[in-house]
């Protein structure tokens, strides 16, 4: 143990887990809250990942039930289950070596950051426009949009106003139609990323990060509203008027909190109702589905994959499919190897000046911030293949580039 945080923190889990008791498991994870609070201002970086895993901890602990056609009244193994997961992955961030292979932090050179922000908005403009054309997702899609993050990043690098206000209205423009809350915060996240990776040089212009973030968090309690677009509300206070008249919801706060409140805590109740109705071993099948996917195997387990939520909000948290996958207690294991992951990324992240390595942090570290959502790891993908990506558009352009690093690493 690094500090006697930790030991303070695996003592009070193990309490929690031994007495049973609701309230104290409810203390345990406010004390997760305040230590990823704690340890991530100690980062240099401000959109670190305990900073953004600390959306899951919050999103259990202001959990009341408002409904019960939407939610349930959480039992002592959801909070176990939820406590055990989460402990082991900031103590996985938290214990695991940082990146050491810093020969491979390769990028493009400051003089050819246009070229290879065209490059990668060619070919993301060129996925939404076919996706577009064809209203619907093409083959390799999926794969082709997340370069609009590598062309952002190089933009920002490349510090032309002109240049990042171009990449930013394509990309606006070509996602009408599609546009989504994922959307707006992972471009929301990149610029922040971008912003703090190749601007910040002192104290108050972190501050203005940090002013930035603030916005960045009211746009998207703003863009909740499209949520019900398709039940016809334009405001809060019709997607409130809409779930008061069709169900048993009882919202005493502001309307416009209303959906961010239910997105944030309606995943724990299909976690409760995954662990007492679908009580099934998946074996390894979702830690491996991003590799299945890839050799085109997972189709086969399709059956395997299926998940049944318990009302219309139909997500679930990170822990949904470790639970399915091992169990319990052996949750842990999918839980300790996230932590893993998510330290080796960031960690070069922080040594590198490479616009690849920052694009690759922006996709991990939104899948962190959604871990109170879904495990956006095993059941999307995305933060595995952003890193294989790149991996191959370095090994194609910067083979026998020097790496860049930072001057002072930390």
């Amino acid at each position: 143990m690094k500090d006697n945080k930790e030991v303070y923190l695996v003592l009070l889990s193990v309490f929690a887990l031994l007495i049973r008791s609701i309230l104290f498991a409810r203390i345990v994870v406010l004390y997760i809250i305040v230590l990823c609070f704690i340890w991530g201002r100690k980062e240099k970086s401000f959109v670190n990942p305990y900073f953004l895993f600390a959306a899951t901890p919050l999103s259990l602990f202001i959990y009341v039930n408002v409904s019960n056609q939407y939610m349930l009244d959480l039992t002592f193994e959801t909070w176990g289950i939820a406590i055990i997961n989460m402990v082991a992955f900031v103590l996985a961030l938290r214990h695991t070596s940082d990146f050491r292979l810093e020969k491979s932090c390769k990028g493009p050179s400051d003089n050819k950051l246009l070229l290879h922000t065209l490059i990668f908005a060619s070919i993301a403009l060129f996925s939404s426009v076919m996706e577009y054309i064809m209203q619907r997702p093409f083959f390799l899609s999926s794969v082709l949009n997340l370069c609009s993050v590598p062309a952002l990043i190089c933009a920002i690098k490349s510090k032309k106003k002109m240049l990042i206000i171009i990449v930013f209205l394509v990309f606006i423009v070509t996602s009408i139609g599609f546009l989504s809350k994922s959307f707006v915060l992972t471009y929301i996240l990149a610029t922040i990323i971008g912003f703090e990776k190749y601007f910040i040089k002192n104290e108050r212009q972190k501050k203005n990060v940090v002013a930035l973030t603030a916005v960045g968090m009211v746009l998207m309690v703003l863009s909740f509203t499209f949520a019900n677009k398709d039940r016809g509300s334009r405001s809060a206070q019709d997607t409130v008027d809409y779930y008061t008249k069709y169900s048993d919801i009882e919202w005493n706060s502001p309307n416009a909190l209303f959906m961010p409140y239910m997105y944030l805590t309606t995943p724990w109740a299909n976690l409760q109702y995954l662990m007492e109705s679908q009580d099934e071993r998946t074996y390894g099948l979702w830690l491996f589905k991003p590799l299945l996917g890839y050799l085109q195997l997972d189709d086969n387990y399709k059956t395997e994959y299926r998940m049944r939520a318990y009302s219309t909000f139909n997500t679930f948290t990170f822990i949904s499919t470790n639970f399915k996958d091992f169990g319990y207690w052996l949750s842990i294991l999918s839980s300790l190897f996230l932590g893993f992951f998510v330290k080796k990324v960031y960690s070069r992240y922080r040594k590198s000046r490479s616009p690849l390595d920052v694009a690759c942090y922006v996709y991990v570290g939104l899948a962190v911030l959604e871990m109170f959502f879904s495990n956006e790891f095993f059941t999307q993908s995305f933060p595995f293949t952003i890193i294989i990506i790149m991996g191959l558009y370095k090994l194609f352009f910067f083979n026998k580039s020097k790496p860049q690093l930072e001057s002072n690493t930390y």
